[in-house]
């Protein structure tokens, strides 16, 4: 799984769930499949996108 955001394809996920979708949307297994992911249940933070070098960026906290 690669992108997180709060809805998706008309769903929508609790205030402590996260909506969580994949790169490739025809064969990721993603939210789409499994439902939203807990909040608690997340291990990391994006700070930064480095591929493809156009799509080159950082995120705030």
């Amino acid at each position: 799984m690669k992108r997180v955001s709060a809805t998706g394809l008309g769903q929508r996920a609790a205030a402590d769930e996260i909506w969580l979708t994949g790169d490739n949307a025809a064969a990721s297994t993603d939210s789409k499949t499994t439902g939203p992911a807990a909040r608690a249940d997340l291990v990391g933070v994006v700070r930064a996108r480095y591929k493809p070098l156009r799509s080159l960026r950082t995120f705030s906290p």
